[in-house]
């Protein structure tokens, strides 16, 4: 029961991690929307790997792309940091008792 406990509580802290790093790197989008005319033509979402973007073809058509690979990327380096922090207080704590 405990393993499973574990579990959820790591998956639910690395979608918590890569949701704030993925709202980071929105951050600096929210103020400026695309537009040509104004000279932002792209909108990149993720860090270190970017899995969203939208750009200009021109004034009144935009696409977009979505990269699955680096989507999982982020995701999985999300659960290394949470992974590698759970550890380390795991055994700070441990050092403690």
């Amino acid at each position: 029961m405990k393993t499973h406990f574990t579990t959820v509580k790591l998956i639910g802290y690395s979608l918590l991690v890569f949701g704030i790093i993925s709202l980071i790197s929105l951050f600096s989008h929210l103020s400026s929307p695309i537009n040509k005319t104004i000279g932002y033509s792209k909108v990149k979402i993720g860090y270190p790997f970017t899995y969203y973007e939208e750009y200009m073809l021109n004034l009144d058509y935009s696409d977009y792309v979505w990269r699955l690979d680096h989507l999982f990327y982020d995701v999985m380096i999300a659960m290394i940091i949470v992974i590698s922090i759970m550890l380390i207080s795991k055994k700070i704590l441990n050092r403690q008792q």
